[in-house]
């Protein structure tokens, strides 16, 4: 009897024993990629569907060794799916499975993704579907032909251009609306593109001299921090930009009432950074950056819309006073420019600006009129950036990016690259004032 006791509490005190790595499985339909994201950062944990070693976040006790679980957030990444946070409690991590029942579905950017995914999941449902496309190609035959008097040909697309041709690309699906014109996925033969279509009633308005201009500035960027510029044409009142299809979303999601970790956003910065410097040093600014112009996809990040973009030798298509950018990133020498007073600077001061409402969690100019924000980018100092938790030298490298003088700011994206790495060395004190001169 005492054996058969001792034994029982053999396994109680083994079942109490905290394990630092767990034995993992995630089931998602699709299958997709599986993350651990914690404080530090966004760790790879690997595919779906199979057992995964992870080491969970776990509390200590006064000797170090852990004592329970914590919380956590796992990610899941699907090529074509937006990405799926799912929180694990802290009693979830020794069940061997999320979710402990079904399967995790993160959503696909469009139907066609959706369809896709089962017929790689269920190819007995392509024979069936087979039969549905007898039928509707009949039903296509007869919808070309002219309507009669009395009949009305209906579009159940919901888009004029979903589901045509825009010159040899195919319209799969809009990806988003603007004043004047739209961004669609399209297709061709050879892959997937993004297409900025824009509407125009004359072929010399001001937004088509523009369009055409970002056209001409995107193709001379060949860099991993803008997306790539294929195709350019215009037919019938409509302009036509074809380029790379930037995955993710924008930078405008990612920002949380908390502000981010500087792990989290220093890798951006740093390939912002790049991007501005290539940029710059071709005569390009871009005069309009802000969170919605940033897609960030696995940690990468693509500046998008060069719409406002100036190059040095271009004649300014705006009038002389008019105020280019977004109030709330916008530099204080843009309020007055015609584009003369605009230069490397004024970039370095909106990606201030950026940084200050990542890490804070709110930019540092707020009001409810366009009028007042504008007179605080002016007048007001911005408030100090205090976000817990900073490293030491990151809130002075944003001040000097925030300072209405563009003098006083930083030289050049190059310069903030260097004093932004020399703060990682340890030990190192540096003055980032004097680095900025």
């Amino acid at each position: 009897m005492g054996r058969v006791l001792l034994l029982l509490l053999g396994l109680v005190s083994a079942c109490l024993a905290l394990s630092e790595e767990v034995t993992l499985t995630v089931h998602s339909f699709p299958p997709g990629q599986v993350y651990l994201d914690t404080p530090i950062g966004l760790s790879y944990l690997g595919p779906s569907g199979q057992p995964l070693s992870v080491s969970p976040p776990v509390l200590r006790g006064p000797d170090g060794k852990p004592v329970q679980y914590a919380g956590g957030v796992l990610v899941l990444k699907a090529p074509d799916h937006a990405d799926l946070r799912v929180t694990v409690g802290a009693q979830d991590w020794a069940t061997g499975r999320v979710p402990a029942r079904g399967w995790l579905r993160p959503p696909a950017d469009s139907a066609l993704v959706t369809a896709r995914d089962y017929l790689a999941a269920y190819p007995l449902l392509s024979l069936v579907l087979a039969g549905g496309l007898v039928g509707g190609a009949l039903l296509a035959v007869r919808s070309r032909r002219p309507a009669t008097q009395g009949e009305q040909l209906l579009d159940t697309t919901g888009d004029p251009l979903v589901g045509k041709s825009l010159g040899r690309y195919r319209v799969q699906a809009r990806l988003g609306q603007g004043g004047m014109g739209a961004v669609y996925r399209v297709v061709d033969d050879v892959g997937d593109y993004a297409a900025k279509v824009l509407y125009f009633d004359s072929p010399d308005c001001p937004s088509l001299d523009r369009f055409r201009r970002e056209y001409k500035l995107l193709s001379q960027l060949q860099h991993p921090a803008f997306p790539r510029c294929f195709d350019y044409f215009e037919q019938e009142q409509l302009a036509c930009c074809v380029m790379e299809l930037a995955l993710g979303q924008t930078m405008r999601k990612l920002v949380v009432p908390q502000g981010l970790p500087w792990s989290t956003v220093w890798p951006w910065t740093r390939t912002i950074l790049e991007g501005l410097e290539y940029a710059h040093e071709r005569g390009i600014v871009h005069r309009d950056l802000k969170p919605e112009n940033m897609m960030v996809h696995e940690g990468q990040v693509k500046i998008l819309d060069l719409g406002l973009a100036r190059l040095a030798d271009m004649t300014a298509i705006t009038l002389t006073g008019q105020a280019l950018g977004t109030p709330r990133y916008i530099a204080p020498e843009q309020v007055h420019a015609g584009g003369s007073e605009v230069d490397p600077r004024t970039d370095l001061y909106s990606l201030g600006v950026i940084l200050y409402e990542l890490l804070q969690g709110a930019p540092p100019f707020q009001a409810d009129s366009r009028e007042e924000l504008v007179r605080m980018h002016l007048e007001q100092p911005a408030p100090p950036l205090e976000a817990p938790g900073l490293p030491a030298g990151v809130a002075h490298v944003v001040a000097v990016l925030l300072d209405k003088n563009p003098a006083n700011r930083y030289a050049s994206a190059r310069r903030v690259l260097e004093v932004l790495e020399g703060l990682e060395e340890p030990g190192e004190q540096q003055d980032t004032a004097v680095l900025s001169k």
